[in-house]
């Protein structure tokens, strides 16, 4: 084995220019299904993870809002005992706009959310400094508050926002603009979220609340592992039985949704437009590498055709022509994409510096599971297309081979 490896190795220098082009081709290839795997694994992970749902209940108006509320945050106690299948089950409310001051200045957020601290242990933001806020913080005297990374340079500047005090309202403020103190700093949501889950500031549900309240609640529900199916019919079910009697929940025919996004209309996820994109980028990069290596095997096994028809005239066997063509595909393949994998783990920081704060809030990080897998699909495809050439090259008969000029 290790006499074929150099012997290929002496066929690549022979020709040192075209090796390395086509070691090249298998390297971007290997670095463009390696990138593309690992962005995506990048927006999964920014995404809700697959066992967590939420619950809306109410019509569907034309403009996608909901037509009456249904929940309060009282409502959860009385939730998690009947969905035995849920690992954790919260409320989420979302208002627009809310209004930040300090210093006589006054900022509109986009959106602000309450929850309750152990909101975070089902969906959490991306925390950049300071801390989620948790029962403790809700018993001092100063409501917690949490705010993206953009809200702060926006209120703060360069100064540090954690441990300051700011004014802050909302749709759940008690008072216009009631004092709040910073806790905790996390990075921007997504750029391509939709709004219904754009949030910029979290706060806690107020200690009083009622379900004629604005914004209206959603649960989110976390299902057990593999459980997410019976979880949903079991929110379902507990919705049913605990507002039977309740006017408008008859009224408007007991509308509830269990959904994957904080809207009921939500877009099929089997369409994914950036996951379309980083596909078909791998996709096109892989298919133009490989067949960059298929044309050069082909030009090769034509130059090689006497000296081919020489060692089959002497004695070589078909099978031993067919292991050495194979043998140059598995060295171009081994060392692309290699190289490949180096080149990922280069690039994913300054990918991630320039765009990953917008684009990927969870991250970039070279996986070492990503890349195996690559490199196992690099070297199967990459051998799959070197049997071609490897039995055209067997098929060579010695005294046709001896014949060509």
């Amino acid at each position: 084995m290790l006499t074929l490896i150099r012997a290929t190795f002496k066929r690549m220098l022979r020709r040192p220019l075209r090796s390395a082009l086509t070691v090249l081709a298998v390297a971007l290839g290997s670095l463009a299904v390696t990138l593309a795997l690992t962005l995506l694994q990048a927006r999964n992970l920014a995404t809700l993870p697959s066992d967590v749902f939420y619950v809306i209940a109410g019509e569907v108006s034309s403009a996608n809002a909901i037509a009456y509320q249904l929940f309060s945050s009282d409502d959860l106690g009385k939730y998690k005992p009947l969905i035995p299948d849920a690992e954790a089950v919260e409320g989420y409310a979302q208002a627009f706009p809310a209004y930040l001051e300090r210093g006589g200045q006054r900022f509109k957020v986009f959106s602000s959310a309450a929850v309750n601290p152990a909101y975070f242990n089902i969906n959490p933001p991306r925390l950049i400094r300071g801390s989620f806020f948790t029962e403790a913080d809700l018993q001092r005297g100063t409501v917690p508050l949490l705010i993206a990374e953009s809200v702060a340079k926006a209120v703060f500047g360069q100064g540090e926002a954690v441990g300051q005090i700011v004014q802050f309202t909302s749709g759940f403020s008690p008072a216009p603009y009631a004092p709040r103190q910073v806790v905790g700093v996390f990075q921007d949501p997504l750029v391509t979220e939709t709004a219904s889950t754009q949030t910029y500031v979290y706060e806690p549900f107020p200690r009083v609340s009622s379900r004629f309240s604005d914004p209206p609640v959603t649960l989110i529900v976390k299902a057990k592992l593999g459980l997410r199916s019976s979880a949903r019919g079991q929110a379902l079910e507990a919705t049913r039985k605990l507002f039977q009697s309740d006017d408008l929940f008859r009224e408007f025919k007991g509308a509830v949704y269990t959904t994957t996004s904080t809207t009921s209309f939500f877009e099929d996820p089997r369409f994914d437009p950036q996951a379309l994109l980083f596909t078909g980028f791998a996709i096109i990069m892989l298919i133009a590498s490989l067949v960059g290596v298929f044309s050069i095997q082909l030009v090769d096994i034509a130059e090689r055709t006497r000296e081919i028809g020489m060692r089959r005239a002497l004695g070589a066997t078909r099978s031993a022509i067919v292991i050495e063509v194979l043998a140059y595909a598995l060295v171009i393949s081994v060392l692309g994409t290699i190289s490949g994998t180096v080149l990922t783990a280069a690039v994913l920081p300054i990918l991630q510096q320039s765009t990953g704060a917008f684009l990927f809030a969870k991250g970039l990080t070279f996986s070492p599971v990503v890349a195996a897998q690559v490199i196992a699909l690099m070297l199967f495809v990459s051998i799959a297309l070197g049997l071609y050439p490897a039995a055209l090259a067997s098929r060579l008969k010695p005294m046709d081979a001896l014949r060509e000029v």
